[in-house]
């Protein structure tokens, strides 16, 4: 078993054996135009959240009906 100081030392180990990255690599970002993310909703409201989550949880409860499993005692 591994003690605390074995681990620390293995996530500080020295750097020089990571000769991949060097410090003008650790600074380039990429454009804002490159990152892609989904667009985002915000006019969803608590109560359509709420709908969103009753019709998922009764597809997970028909599922389990389909499987007869509530005749097991």
């Amino acid at each position: 078993m591994s003690s605390d100081s074995s681990f620390a030392l293995y996530i500080h180990r020295e750097r020089r054996l990571i000769d991949i990255v060097d410090n003008n690599w650790e600074q380039e970002t990429l454009p804002q135009e490159l990152i892609r993310h989904p667009t985002i909703n915000e006019n969803i409201t608590l109560n359509e959240e709420f709908e969103e989550l009753q019709r998922q949880q009764c597809k997970k409860e028909k599922a389990w009906n389909e499987l007869a499993l509530n005749s097991f005692n």
